[in-house]
């Protein structure tokens, strides 16, 4: 089982990294294999440019994107760790969705409409905002998440979202409360295996 990690968060001394660093320890302890892009340390380039849409037209891959499908395809998990900013993930993250899911790789349309094709993959979000549950749940914020991610990016290219875990007001949040989100973070790595 391989298990690709797109981490996207330019501090590596945040939470997030922490999150990521805990995960990683999980995947570990059951000897999984799996790669990491983080993509701010990669200073991917987010922006769809008019000369990858050209290459794209002529049935061509631009060379980064290119090695981040073959990642992609590698991979049987993709796991996506990032912070909630302005209600969506950082841009650098929807760059690489907008570049990598591309047509003829992630989707394609027959007579009968869109179809993905992703289908043998499985996503795994864990997701950190300054907000609470309360407000992300009564503000309507968390379900468009979940709509958009899950089900408009991941579901329409045909993989199936096992889950989407936020961890609510790691800012403001106590010690408790941090140390308990790093613990979910390791058993979802050590897990991994099982959800397969």
């Amino acid at each position: 089982m391989n298990t690709l990690i797109l981490f996207a968060h330019p501090n590596a001394q945040s939470f997030n990294r922490a999150v990521l660093n805990s995960f990683i320890k999980g995947l570990e302890s059951k000897r999984l294999s799996y790669d990491l892009v983080d993509l701010y340390a990669l200073n991917f380039e987010p922006c769809l440019s008019s000369l990858d849409l050209a290459l794209f037209q002529q049935g061509k891959v631009p060379p980064d994107v290119l090695t981040q499908q073959t990642k992609v395809a590698w991979a049987d998990w993709l796991v996506f760790i990032f912070p909630v900013w302005w209600s969506a993930p950082p841009a650098i993250l929807k760059g690489w969705i907008d570049r990598v899911f591309s047509l003829k790789f992630a989707y394609d349309f027959t007579d009968r409409g869109p179809v993905g094709l992703l289908q043998s993959k499985k996503a795994l979000l864990m997701t950190t905002t300054g907000g609470d549950r309360n407000f992300f749940e009564s503000s309507g914020i968390k379900r468009a998440m979940e709509m958009t991610l899950d089900l408009g990016i991941f579901g329409f290219s045909g993989m199936e979202t096992i889950r989407h875990e936020f961890f609510y007001q790691v800012v403001e949040g106590d010690e408790a409360l941090r140390r308990n989100y790093l613990e979910k973070a390791f058993e979802l790595g050590a897990g991994l295996e099982d959800q397969s």
